[in-house]
């Protein structure tokens, strides 16, 4: 009884000296209060308050100058401000501070917080960009500016130079996520203005952990309030809108996803009502977006795909993102891809160059978290495809339709699924007998049998269709 009270309190000294040592950042020499001047309001949220400054970090003042900042406030007066504060300096403090040396470029370097001589808490962070990626949205900027702050040279504008840099954006977006998963922090708020563009440093950094968790512990779960639906944006968030406990990981997936597909769809980027109005129709689909798109591709109502999606997705590069873009937006969280694994994909990994990252931790006492767990740690590695040998055998050709109901092109089922070419007329010659059809548009039918493909050349809106095929 003795030895395990003595543990107990050996315990819990530990802890709270833990604790100090992380709340006394303000008196350890990271921030001297009297080193900090608060310059311009850069803006000003529903919770909180932006302002620039400067941090003089050197103890000879004159000797260096000072360190452009980033301070934030909570709103006075504004029920809950302080505590979504106090989040956001925990949450930061774990991904950056508490880190072991395992920090992520893409996520804004939090130098800690300290008091004012007025009372108010300041949360500080190291500059790291002057715009975020809500401002491609605006027409502020555009993407060739993002593409030049990324560092990414987009030449004419094609479908190869398109993906170059979606899938930039992508990956950035993903990474940071990998990271904060795998330490147990849920982000919750994912869209184009959590993300600053750091010119620098050539990379997206993720900002505003105010309405984040974190799942780690079974004791603290710091912002978690249950099915309380906390800080959120609607045009971004998942169908269940708060944190499903079995797979809390997953929200922020779906959130990247439509955050990526506002950004690199011009129709999507261009018009907040029909970006809205997609996640409306896609909602009516059950969100089924795969049905979305190929009812809408098929309609005769009028109804067309947002602007650039046929020109984005109809190509072999484009039918990996879709792939792998549908996968994350499943409306089941436990079917969504971890960020890690989506990394590992052939759209973001082509070069076979990514290495694995670390998967987001079990949810304590979440025996499905657990099981899902242990599966994800014990599958095999899946063999990458270089990406010259997985491109090499594709090709698209666009086929002119008759305009009689029979087509120029005939196909029969695979005995391992799919159509391929039985017949056709093509002047070009490019298309030969036995090659495997993928996608007709933007819609996959790698796995589709003949009478679904006839379906869609018939139904087919349009005078020629975009055809993409595998070479066997």
């Amino acid at each position: 009884m003795v030895v395990t009270r003595r543990r107990s309190i050996i315990v819990f000294v530990a802890v709270l000296s833990r604790m100090c040592l992380v709340s006394g950042l303000a008196q350890n020499g990271k921030i001297r209060p009297e080193r900090i001047e608060l310059g311009d309001l850069i803006g000003s949220g529903e919770f909180g308050r932006v302002h620039w400054g400067n941090y003089c970090s050197s103890q000879k003042e004159g000797n260096a100058p000072p360190e452009r900042i980033v301070a934030k406030s909570a709103k006075p007066g504004v029920p809950l401000a302080a505590a979504y504060l106090e989040t956001e300096a925990y949450v930061n403090r774990r991904l950056s501070l508490e880190s072991n040396g395992r920090k992520c470029p893409y996520i804004a370097p939090y130098i800690g917080e300290y008091t004012t001589s007025e009372g108010t808490k300041q949360l500080v962070w190291a500059k790291s960009g002057d715009w975020t990626l809500d401002e491609c949205l605006s027409g502020e900027k555009g993407l060739t500016q993002l593409a030049d702050a990324l560092d990414i040279g987009r030449g004419e504008e094609s479908a190869t130079s398109q993906h170059t840099l979606a899938r930039e954006i992508l990956r950035q977006i993903l990474t940071a996520l990998s990271y904060a998963h795998s330490i147990g922090i849920v982000h919750r708020d994912i869209k184009p203005g959590a993300f600053l563009v750091d010119e620098a440093s050539h990379c997206l950094r993720l900002i505003d952990f105010g309405g984040a968790c974190d799942l780690s512990s079974w004791l603290g779960r710091k912002g978690y309030r249950g099915r309380e639906r906390g800080i959120r944006t609607l045009l971004y968030c998942p169908p269940e809108e708060f944190i499903e406990m079995e797979h809390p990981f997953a929200f922020d997936i779906y959130s990247a996803a439509t955050t990526w597909l506002r950004l690199v769809v011009p129709g999507l980027r261009m018009s907040e009502d029909k970006f809205f109005n997609w996640r409306l129709a896609v909602r009516d689909k059950l969100h089924d977006i795969e049905e979305w798109q190929e009812n809408t591709a098929l309609s005769s109502l009028g109804e067309e795909l947002p602007d650039g999606w046929e020109e984005f997705f109809s190509c072999a590069e484009g039918r990996e993102a879709w792939r792998l873009i549908k996968t994350m937006l499943r409306y089941s969280p436990h079917q969504r891809p971890t960020a890690t694994d989506a990394l590992q994909g052939t759209y973001l990994n082509p070069d076979c160059s990514q290495d694995a990252g670390r998967e987001p931790p079990p949810v304590p006492w979440s025996l499905a978290s657990h099981l899902e767990s242990a599966a994800m740690l014990s599958r095999p590695a899946e063999e990458c495809i270089l990406s010259d040998t997985f491109f090499a055998s594709v090709y698209e050709i666009d086929v002119e339709l008759s305009g009689s109901n029979e087509k120029n092109i005939s196909f029969r089922d695979r005995p391992q699924g799919g159509v391929e070419v039985t017949d056709f007329e093509q002047k070009s010659g490019e298309i030969k007998a036995g090659d495997q059809l993928l996608e007709m548009g933007p819609i996959d039918v790698e796995e589709a049998d003949t009478d679904h493909v006839l379906k869609i050349l018939r139904f087919w809106p349009k005078p020629s269709i975009r055809l993409l095929f595998r070479r066997q």
